[in-house]
Parts: C-alpha cells; structure tokens; sequence
C-alpha cells in the first residue's frame, strides 16, 4: 500500500509536500500490476497448452512469451 504524501521541512523551513515522488510510486505500483496480469496471463495459456492434448501452439513459443513477461 502506498504512503500518503510527507509533509518535509525545507532548509529554510518552509513545509512542502512530495507529490512527485507519491506520483511516481503510483505509477511505478500501476506498472508492476499491469506486468502481473500480463504473466499471470501467460502462465494461464501455458498451463491451457500443457492439459490440451494435440495443442495447436508451440509450448517453446509459450514459455518465450512467460519469459518475457518476467
């Protein structure tokens, strides 16, 4: 779960809030969800191709792709 923005102290004792950095957390937890779902996705087709007999795909393409989502 991602922290809410801290309130820091500047050097001249100003308060500023980091959004940036909560923004960039955010989207950096976006992106590693959506690469889940993406190998999530391909491991679930690896698993179709491995219990259908006479699988119309090649399993070495299958893996490949699993990989590459890794």
């Amino acid at each position: 779960m991602l922290k809410a923005p801290q309130l820091r102290k500047l050097a001249n004792g100003e308060a500023t809030i980091d959004a940036f950095a909560y923004e960039a957390a955010q989207e950096t937890a976006a992106a590693l969800g959506r690469a889940g779902k993406k190998l999530e996705a391909a491991l679930a087709a690896l698993e179709r191709h491995d219990a259908t007999p006479g699988a119309n795909r090649d399993r070495t393409e299958l893996v490949q792709e699993a990989a590459d989502c890794a």
